[in-house]
């Protein structure tokens, strides 16, 4: 055994950490946080650092921190920033490498054939410096917890790699760090052992070392392209092994062992006797379920071929698809102790009704599985006189052919090391593996081991139960006792308790394990009752199964069976299902070991209840999904918004990702970190995991656990939830960030249930609680194409009847077409001239003029913000019900001027839809929330604050009274708390909307158009659809020729795809702006190029100045996006700045970078020196 630790002192390369701390930081607004907004940070004293997308590294000292916060910024701490190692040596490389034993320390010096090395970067990793590292000859090996890797390269490599600015610090891999800590102390007798090689390394010298030490190979496989060898040998040997450069880890291994009437009503319903998913017709029929276990007696009713036949195992068979013993496994193809058979039945045991049929829940016996209607792939590892399973010790065998053959979900209720088998093993590892594998594709394959039956002390789940990407099993009672943990001998009988040895969360959900009613082997028509986790895991497996059906079938989001709804869901969506399914038990254990709080290492997230959280027609719950994305990067994010409509239903948000495996022994075994964030209609904001906690049992059995403010971000798990029983009822918003992707992108998935409705079920933005209502006296702002009458004449002096009773007023302030009102003439589409109802919407061009207050005044009095009249009560002004409090415009004795415009919504309930709503007090007030909303696309500082409420006061300041506003700030937002407002924004110059006086678009085709002398009319004609559906309409001076193709000069259809190669030159940014909206990545003002998923939701935004390396660089950002027009594919390629512009187009007609299949790439590069030439070009989203 190793003594004490003691470390030597280091300077930490980011400064003194006496008076500065490094720490993360992101902006007030995370949607519009991007790289550019990060210059922002000059103000506040920061050392910039690094910047990731959405946040940045910095270094600050007390003061800079208090500013910082102050002004709405989130500092994320790093305060494990400095911390590295492996097994049982975890040191901060500030203070130098720990003391070790000369007999496991290598000096390179001295044996300069050794060349493995820890390389712990400043901060989150990036892939750019991965690649930087092997691009100088390093090879990259195991990560390590905090931002480290174990690095192959010589010496020389070493002190270069040293010198880069984002390298924290080099030390060398000693022995001692790849040495797990139950082999540190283990006697000299001989040890069973696995031993991991480096990938591309030659195992044969390990096993020729083992054999000259006494000890024996057993065994040798290949785990995720990396040999590994099973072998026996004195703990004298360790550490000679250790010294070698083809060993990365050694660990000791341990033997395996084994560890439905009422639970199949307990976990669908919280009632032993309602089954809400059978009664909605899934059975799990076409699922295959896998069992490794002692094997299956198939003469079973519950299996059997027919009521007369046990039948032939195979395809054709009812039940058994296929039963054999795994490649390297031990099985005698026989259920030896019945203990296979009964978890088989549990899962999905079928047997006849009364009348003889099968297919149908027997509710007679009650003793059909939970997914009755699957059938099963047998893995026999036990055979006849042995207590203990034998897998095969490459799980490559066990998973792989089972899922070659149609197998999605695979149970096992055996493992090894209860007691012991908490730290992260190799085998976790292994089954991490083999889940993340996306060549070929695993991540739909949901894995579940049970917990084991050693509890209630804390650590005692088995060895494979701490892989991550996996469902571990704990148990509960019964039926109506399903309240209780499941215990029946200390120590002995009881439900094995997490955490993990790096603290994460286990088990991760329950079920019931006592007294559980199933199959019984050598019977035909024989059940019996057995108890342990191994009968909770088929519990779970079974309902697995359930839900992978549920979303096949097509119930969702309908709660229908609509098969053109079908998708294949992911494992981690499956795993989020059942965790948010998940109920908090209190009864008997459920808060063992003084853990007064909920989730749990005695209950994880509860036991599963698949009504919380699969949405049937009819149900009070609604569910919400995102899945199959492609994933993040470090410093990108996501966000989403749903509406809760319903604050009497609990509100959960599930966060789940299918994690790389990390380096067995790791002190940690996150690989890939992402962040949850759920903000409420108030501006609380709740992170993942960060639950309330109580001091005293009797304190948490008087409080449900639920979510509360504050706390930390959660480093150390994949699964992470917020829990409101009680939500606010309004829009709320989830931000998921990748705060450090190692190896990425990260895809997840995401799981919302309560009261809610997605914000695509209603034309954005939502009314909560809006029960629809006459619109004949508002303006609605909206837009349509299809006219059914002619214009009709409205008089100047017309009065507020006149004026709208015939019409509602369109024109889409930043949407599809012009907008606003127009001198004298509406544009209106009505039944006929003289209806009073509205059919479509119009298209108005041009805004303004005094004419507009005569329409808006007569705003429907149910919108929050609204004009104020004489039955109001209120007086002159914009009218904030919600507050109460009327704006009106101002004349301030210094001469400057306060006016006032709104933005809000109004919902048309015959129709139901919803239509924004927007004007000022005055002309010039109407025409600036125009010109603000145009350039505010999606999501910027005004619609941001609409997600949060139901309208938006917006307050314009005229410093000299010139009629000309130079700043604006939001004054209230009616129905949500307001962001913190930000300094005095400046109002950018920005032609009316819809009014294109110059514009430049670049293509590449035969048609040309000169475009210098052209009217607007005639430019607007001849420019393609993906221009003319544009957000923002008013762009910058013609200073080239419009090349585009059209049917003729006056035409607007497009023959031809517009390839919009090479947009270069001042023009860019203006006509980037004016890019199609629909194109997933695209222009968005003051945030730069965005990538935007379908839903609306941000990605990665992108533009960025800075400093590096002690020079001036640039950091830009490109697009290639595809969109159809007319249904013709039209390419978009642009960047930034016309340098970026360049760069892409020169990377793409190179073919350096390619879209490929992608419907979109973000493109990232970087000019290290400032000398115009981009040294990095490189995709850094795909969409």
């Amino acid at each position: 055994m190793l003594s004490g630790v003691s470390v030597t002192g280091t300077r930490d390369p980011l400064g003194d950490a006496a008076t500065r701390d490094v720490v993360l930081v992101r902006p007030p607004y995370p949607e519009t946080g991007t790289i550019t907004g990060l210059a922002d940070l000059a103000p506040f004293g920061v050392d910039l650092r690094e910047t990731y997308g959405s946040f940045a590294l910095v270094s600050v000292d007390s003061r800079a921190r208090h500013r910082l916060i102050e002004a709405g910024w989130e500092l994320i701490d790093l305060r494990e920033r400095t911390l590295t190692g492996r097994g049982a040596f975890r040191f901060d490389t500030r203070r130098g490498e720990p003391s070790i034993p000369d007999a496991l320390r290598v000096d390179p010096a001295v044996d300069p054939a050794y060349d493995l090395y820890i390389v712990q970067f400043v901060g989150p990793v990036k892939a750019e410096w991965q690649r930087r590292l092997a691009a100088m000859g390093a090879s990259l090996h195991d990560y390590l917890p905090q931002f480290s890797f174990v690095v192959g390269m010589d010496r020389g490599t070493a002190r270069q790699v040293r010198n880069l600015p984002f390298v924290g610090w080099v030390g060398v891999y000693q022995p001692a760090y790849k040495i797990s800590a139950n082999l540190l102390g283990a006697a000299d007798s001989a040890v069973p052992t696995e031993i991991a090689i480096f990938r591309g390394r030659d195992p044969t010298v390990v096993a020729r070392a083992v054999q000259e030490l006494g000890g024996s190979v057993r065994e040798t496989w290949m785990q995720d392209g990396a040999p590994r060898l099973l072998a026996s040998l004195s703990a004298r040997g360790i550490p000679r092994l250790a010294a070698m450069r083809e060993v990365t880890w050694i660990e000791r291994t341990y033997p395996d062992i084994g560890f439905n009437m009422q639970a199949t009503g307990v976990v669908q319903s919280g009632s032993p006797g309602y089954r809400p998913l059978f009664l909605n017709d899934l059975s799990a029929n076409g699922q295959v379920i896998t069992m490794a276990d002692s094997g299956l007696d198939y003469c079973h009713e519950a299996f059997r071929a027919s009521a007369t036949s046990c039948g032939i195992v195979g395809a054709s068979h009812r039940k058994v698809l296929a039963y054999y013993a795994p490649a390297g496994a031990s099985g005698d193809s026989i259920d030896n102790s019945g203990h296979g058979t009964h978890v088989a039945g549990t899962a999905l045991g079928d047997a006849p009704d009364p009348t003889g049929a099968y297919g149908t829940y027997n509710t007679l016996s009650g003793a059909d599985g939970h997914a009755f209607g699957a059938r099963i792939i047998v893995q026999d590892i036990a055979f006849a006189g042995s207590p203990y399973f034998y897998p095969p010790q490459d799980y490559g065998s066990l998973f792989t052919p089972s899922y070659t053959a149609g197998s999605r979900v695979h149970t096992n209720s055996w493992g090894g090391g209860e007691g012991a088998g908490s730290n992260y093993s190799d085998k976790a590892a292994a089954i991490d593996a083999f889940v993340w594998s996306s060549s070929p594709d695993h991540r739909d394959y949901v894995i579940l081991f049970a917990a084991g039956n050693v509890g209630p002390n804390l650590g005692t789940i088995s060895h494979q139960a701490s892989a991550k990407n996996i469902l571990t099993v704990g148990g509960t009672k019964n039926g109506f006792s399903a309240n209780d943990m499941y215990c029946v001998q200390f120590g002995y009988s009881c439900s094995s308790r997490g955490p993990a040895g790096d603290g994460r969360l286990k088990p991760t959900v329950l079920a019931p394990a006592q007294g559980i009613i199933s199959a019984r082997f050598n019977t035909v028509t024989g059940y019996w009752a057995f108890t342990g986790t191994s009968m909770a895991t088929p519990d779970v497996a079974g309902n697995a199964a359930l839900a992978r059906q549920y979303f096949l079938r097509g119930y969702y989001p309908t709660g229908r069976q609509v098969g053109v709804d079908g998708f294949t869901p992911s494992a981690a969506l499956i795993k989020a299902i059942l965790i948010n399914s998940a109920v908090e038990i209190n009864g008997t254990g459920a808060y063992d070991n003084g853990e007064f709080w909920y989730p749990n290492n005695s209950q994880g997230w509860g036991r599963i209840l698949m009504d919380n959280a699969l949405y049937f027609d009819g149900d009070a719950r609604h569910l919400s999904v995102v899945d199959g994305t492609t994933g993040l990067v470090t410093g990108a994010l996501r966000e989403y918004a749903f509406a809760v409509v319903d604050p009497s239903e609990p509100l959960e948000v599930t966060l789940v990702w299918t994690d790389p495996p990390a380096a067995a022994g790791a002190s940690r075994a996150l690989m890939n970190d992402l962040n949850l964030l759920v903000t409420d209609p108030l501006g609380n904001a709740y992170k993942g995991n960060v639950f309330k906690r109580y001091g005293t049992l009797e304190a948490k059995l008087a409080n449900p656990g639920e979510s509360e403010t504050g706390g930390s971000y959660d480093a150390v798990n994949v699964e992470e939830g917020v829990l409101r029983m009680s939500p606010a009822a309004g829009v709320w918003r989830v931000t998921v960030t990748g705060q450090n992707v190692v190896q990425g992108p990260q895809p997840f998935a995401l799981v919302v249930t309560g009261g809610t409705r997605n914000l695509a079920d209603f034309p954005y933005p939502l009314i909560v609680g809006g029960k629809g209502g006459d619109l004949g006296g508002s303006i609605v702002i909206g837009a349509s194409t299809v006219k059914t009458c002619a214009r009709k004449s409205i008089g100047a002096a017309a009065s507020s009847a006149d004026a709208v009773n015939a019409a509602i007023v369109a024109g889409a302030l930043g949407n599809e077409s012009g907008t606003g009102i127009t001198r004298e003439r509406l544009d209106t589409e009505v039944v006929n001239c003289d209806a009073t109802s509205v059919v479509a919407s119009g298209d108005l061009l041009g805004i303004g003029d005094a004419t507009v207050n005569i329409f808006a005044k007569a705003v429907n009095a149910k919108l929050p913000v609204r004009f104020a009249g004489a039955s109001d009560g209120t007086g002159k002004g914009l009218y904030a019900s919600e507050t109460k409090v009327n704006y009106e415009r101002t004349v301030n004795a210094d001469g400057s001027v306060d006016d006032y415009a709104f933005f809000s919504m109004a919902y048309d309930g015959p129709a139901a839809r919803f239509f924004h709503v927007a004007a000022g007090l005055t002309a010039a007030s109407t025409e600036a929330i125009a010109q603000l909303l145009a350039i505010d696309v999606e999501g910027g500082l005004i619609q941001g604050n609409l997600r949060r409420g139901t309208g938006v006061v917006v307050k314009l300041h005229d410093d000299t009274g010139d009629g000309t506003f130079e700043t604006y700030v939001i004054a209230d937002g009616s129905g949500g708390a307001v962001r913190p407002a930000l300094p005095r924004r400046g109002l950018p110059a920005f032609p009316s909307p819809g009014t294109i006086a110059e514009t430049l678009v670049v293509g590449l085709e035969k048609s040309h158009l000169g475009l210098s002398g052209m009217s607007n009319r005639a430019a607007l004609g001849a420019i393609p659809l993906a221009v003319l559906r544009a957000r923002a309409l008013a762009v910058g001076r013609i200073w080239a020729v419009l090349d585009t193709e059209a049917v003729d000069p006056s035409g607007s259809t497009i023959t031809a795809p517009g390839n919009l190669l090479a947009i270069g030159g001042k023009g860019v940014n203006a006509v980037s702006k004016i890019v199609n909206p629909s194109l997933r990545v695209r222009f968005v003002d003051k945030l730069g190029i965005c990538s935007v998923d379908l839903d609306g939701s941000y990605r990665l935004c992108g533009k960025s100045i800075g400093k590096y390396n002690g020079h001036t660089y640039t950091s830009d950002t490109g697009m290639d996006g595809i969109t159809m027009t007319d249904g013709r594919s039209v390419n978009v390629v642009a960047g930034y700045t016309e340098y970026s512009t360049r760069g892409v187009a020169i990377a793409i007609g190179r073919g350096m970078i390619s879209r490929g299949g992608f419907s979109a790439i973000m493109i990232y590069l970087v000019d290290e020196t400032g000398d115009g030439t981009y040294e990095t070009v490189q995709i850094i989203d795909s969409l």
